[in-house]
């Protein structure tokens, strides 16, 4: 069964006005329709909505059933096609809702007032181009604007001296040329310092970028680091006392050395400390050194360990590691920041289990 029905309400001095309304509103064997008297529109989509059964002050009006529906939605878009069909034709100058069209002519003007033509729109002004000099062929001042060509044509023409009274003189036409003129020499020497200065950066770039080159291309210089072959990292004492003895009394062993650990990376100091020691000593030899030589905090018997602060492998360290700018640091937080990785040797040789007597 259809709960709505999209009808035409025939009004006498306009055309049909196409609502949808529920089936319950319509009286007379579907001729007559009620309509709600609210003045909030709300309201009444609500009503149509709700199917709300009409009301005794509500106003009875002749309508034309166009179709029916079951639903709301599908009601309202027929009826919205039925008011945009060319079929309903509308007497009058009243739209939907009765309000009366606004028209766009004058009805109350005479026919010959009608028949006065209206004035053209005023048409937007340009500026005046700029008179020729009669005699000259016009020539187009490089550079310059149209209005001081006729002025380039003067000076540079022969017959400018012979030109007649109406002519300005020459020292202002030249002045007027030099104005014209001095923006454009102005923008050109900017453009030729601005072509200097790239011209300067490019030439440091390829400068920079050869040098990179040749360094990349020449033979390593400095000491040579294949002597320290076989001898890193050191695994006992006794090995360690014999590198001792190597490096006091070998120069170029010595500075193979320094170079190998200068090599070595660390953005902090413990990261620069942890692969110095790491790339001379093993673990198991770490643990035999503390700073001092003394007997550690950490040592559960009564064996002092060795001193690694007055050895040379560790002054080597030392002062490569105070020389490095980027590191910003000095002696004693070097020396601090290895007695705290010697300390902590045996965590990393055994784990956390340690033996209860000292390696022998």
């Amino acid at each position: 069964m259809e709960d709505f029905a999209v009808v035409a309400f025939k009004y006498s001095d306009s055309g049909d006005e196409v609502e949808l309304v529920p089936t319950c509103w319509l009286q007379d064997e579907e001729t007559k329709c009620s309509w709600p008297n609210f003045k909030n529109k709300l309201k009444v989509t609500k009503a149509v909505k709700e199917m709300t059964k009409p009301g005794d002050a509500w106003s009875i009006h002749s309508i034309k059933v166009l179709a029916k529906c079951r639903d709301y939605n599908a009601g309202r878009l027929l009826a919205r096609n039925a008011n945009n069909a060319s079929g309903i034709q509308r007497e009058g100058n009243y739209g939907l809702g009765r309000r009366r069209i606004k028209s766009t002519h004058n009805d109350s003007e005479d026919d010959s007032d009608s028949s006065i033509p209206q004035q053209p729109k005023p048409k937007k002004r340009y500026l005046p181009e700029p008179p020729e000099i009669e005699g000259e062929e016009e020539t187009r001042c490089p550079g310059s604007s149209r209005k001081y060509s006729a002025m380039y044509s003067l000076l540079t023409s022969p017959s400018s001296s012979s030109s007649s009274s109406t002519q300005m003189p020459k020292a202002v036409l030249r002045s007027c040329l030099e104005d014209a003129l001095r923006p454009v020499m102005l923008a050109v020497a900017r453009c030729e310092s601005r072509l200097q200065e790239q011209q300067k950066t490019l030439e440091m770039v390829l400068s920079i970028v050869k040098n990179l080159k040749e360094s990349q291309t020449a033979p390593p210089t400095g000491p040579d680091v294949s002597l320290l072959d076989g001898l890193l990292p050191i695994k006992s004492y006794v090995d360690f006392e014999d590198f001792e003895q190597q490096i006091n009394g070998d120069c170029a062993l010595r500075k193979s050395l320094a170079c190998r650990l200068q090599v070595l990376g660390g953005a902090t100091v413990k990261a620069a400390v942890k692969n110095m020691v790491d790339l001379c000593m093993t673990s198991g030899l770490q643990y035999e050194f503390n700073w001092e030589g003394r007997l550690g905090w950490k040592t559960k018997t009564n064996t002092c360990k060795k001193g690694f602060k007055n050895t040379t492998l560790c002054k080597i360290m030392i002062n490569i590691l105070v020389n490095k700018t980027q590191l910003a640091t000095d002696e004693s937080e070097v020396g601090k920041t290895i007695m705290v990785y010697l300390r902590n040797a045996g965590d990393r040789y055994f784990g956390r289990k340690r033996p209860n007597d000292s390696l022998s």
